[in-house]
């Protein structure tokens, strides 16, 4: 597997209320696979997103890249991976509001 993600779930405390974004979620993407996250609004598709690209961290579970646990990579090595090995557009509120495609 390229990407296998392991009982991943995300829990947000705000004012003493917990929100459920994930709740033990599993994936596996073997090479050349491609794969379709759909959902409503707040089923947490975006949740599932920024863990699996290593930009915020699951409550509980794994996240390995080819075989490799991501959660111990250091900034530039996730950045790298981002960039190099997966490729991820974020988006509004991570995108350059100065910058176009052009």
């Amino acid at each position: 597997m390229i990407l296998n993600a392991e009982k991943i779930s995300k829990r947000y405390l705000k004012k003493n209320k917990e929100t459920v974004a994930l709740d033990s979620v599993s994936l596996k993407v073997g090479a050349g696979e491609f794969v379709m996250i759909s959902g409503r609004s707040g089923s947490g598709k975006s949740t599932l997103l920024n863990i699996l690209a290593g930009l915020i961290k699951p409550s509980e579970g794994k996240v390995f890249f080819e075989g490799e646990d991501i959660s111990l990579f250091d900034d530039k090595e996730i950045s790298f991976l981002r960039n190099d090995k997966i490729g991820y557009v974020m988006q509004e509120r991570g995108l350059m509001s100065n910058m176009t495609v052009l």
